[in-house]
């Protein structure tokens, strides 16, 4: 193949799909992530050696997974052939095997979706302590963290003030949103727990 139809990012010899890139690149550039990242594709065996040489990191601060990502921002390593989440290898060599297979690798430090693979940030949890831990750390995908939100954390805080002096159906009005979604406000189902 010519090399004018190999990706143009240093390094890469995937063929062009859109916009002068191969589809891993052109990807990365529309969701605005640094398009210097290492290769998805790396040498065989160095995903597992690098965690291996890491186990016993004495660092506090987060230990960032340096080669392939995930979307949702975790490392993805090859483990003897076999793909794998890099953070939940590294917890299971420094922590052992899981008491079951649904337990999950949380982090201590909230991290996770950066790419922490600190060993001193990992333990089993199950799906609700992790998903707890999400709530403490302000990672949780609710309220105006969601995506979707159309209020911000301080429009709910005002509607939630504004319980008894104003008819719901005039702050829904107000705001764009369903007078369901002020009565749900109201009762600290929905917008509950503020960032951090």
């Amino acid at each position: 193949m010519a090399d004018n139809f190999l990706c143009n990012i240093l390094g890469c010899d995937k063929p062009v799909r859109a916009g002068g890139m191969c589809v891993m690149h052109y990807q990365r550039r529309r969701m605005g992530k640094d398009l210097d990242c290492p290769p998805h594709r790396v040498a065989s065996g160095a995903t597992r050696r690098w965690i291996e040489e890491h186990i016993k990191w004495a660092g506090d601060d987060c230990l960032i997974w340096p080669f392939a990502r995930l979307p949702n921002g975790y490392g993805r390593a090859n483990i003897r052939g076999v793909g794998a989440l890099a953070h939940r290898h590294m917890c299971a060599l420094v922590n052992g095997a899981p008491a079951h297979q649904k337990m999950q690798a949380a982090h201590t430090c909230g991290m996770g979706h950066l790419g922490c693979v600190n060993p001193k940030h990992l333990r089993w949890a199950t799906a609700r302590e992790n998903h707890a831990d999400k709530y403490s750390h302000g990672t949780a995908n609710n309220g105006a963290n969601n995506g979707t939100a159309k209020l911000s954390w301080q429009q709910a805080d005002e509607i939630r003030k504004a319980e008894g002096v104003v008819m719901a159906t005039e702050l829904a009005k107000h705001y764009g949103i369903a007078g369901s979604t002020v009565y749900r406000i109201w009762r600290g189902q929905s917008y509950a727990k503020g960032p951090q």
